[in-house]
């Protein structure tokens, strides 16, 4: 439907489709297919949801170093906007809890209890 339909918006909902598909990779534990497809959908137009997303994936894969040097570039690459949602979803997210000493000291609400957004 999304390639049949076309027009302004396909990049984005080509993105939305790949990044519906990767939560389900993740959910069925299939990591390295869910960190293509989410960096895919990213590709086409970054979303915060999508970057946190990324994050996790590489947590999963065990690859805390990666996610930490992504972490760091978000700013520069996606803008400080960017960058600051994703911090909040870091704050609150279980599957983001090993970067969140790598952010600002802030004052947390209650946590989420969702696995991807």
């Amino acid at each position: 439907v999304v390639l049949s339909e076309g027009g302004p918006h396909l990049a984005s909902r080509r993105a939305v489709v790949l990044h519906h598909r990767a939560v389900l990779a993740f959910l069925l534990t299939r990591y390295d297919v869910a960190l293509d497809l989410e960096t895919r959908s990213v590709e086409l137009c970054p979303w915060p949801d999508s970057l946190a997303n990324i994050l996790a994936i590489l947590l999963r894969l065990g690859e805390e170093g990666r996610a930490r040097d992504l972490l760091a570039h978000l700013p520069a690459g996606f803008g400080t906007a960017m960058a600051g949602s994703v911090a909040d979803f870091i704050r609150f997210d279980p599957d983001l809890e090993l970067l969140r000493d790598a952010l600002p000291s802030t004052v947390e609400e209650t946590p989420c209890d969702t696995l991807l957004h």
